[in-house]
């Protein structure tokens, strides 16, 4: 059983990857919510984002996903109409996809939003 968990930890590989990627930096604004996961600014005012936060989120998301019985009611919303009901809400930029967030409230839509530094956290999306 401690096999299949082991799938489950961050290794070196991920960590270098999530670095290759730049999921690291947050940018230069931070919005007071997202202190939590920020490990801390470096010199040029960039604010680096804690990885571990981060793949536990991952961890989340991916299980939200998982448990969803038909694959097909899950889908992704980017500034584009994909003309499907999502189950669940994907959005990969809070700010620029806004409206479909309060919209998914309204519903009981389970949502997982890819955050910025300075992305403003909704209330009731506090899982620690």
């Amino acid at each position: 059983m401690s096999g299949a968990l082991d799938v489950l930890q961050m290794k070196e590989e991920d960590v270098l990857k999530f670095l290759a990627a730049g999921t690291h930096l947050g940018g230069t604004n931070l919005d007071f919510q997202m202190e939590q996961y920020i490990y801390k600014r470096k010199s040029d005012c960039i604010y680096i984002i804690i990885l571990k936060r981060t793949w536990e989120k991952h961890l989340l998301a991916a299980h939200v996903i998982v448990a969803i019985e038909n694959p097909a009611d899950v889908s992704v919303i980017s500034s584009r109409n994909t003309g499907q009901e999502p189950c669940p809400l994907v959005v990969t930029d809070p700010r620029a996809d806004h409206q479909p967030l309060p919209e998914a409230s309204y519903v009981n839509l389970p949502t997982i939003a890819l955050c910025h530094a300075w992305s403003l956290l909704l209330q009731g999306s506090r899982g620690d």
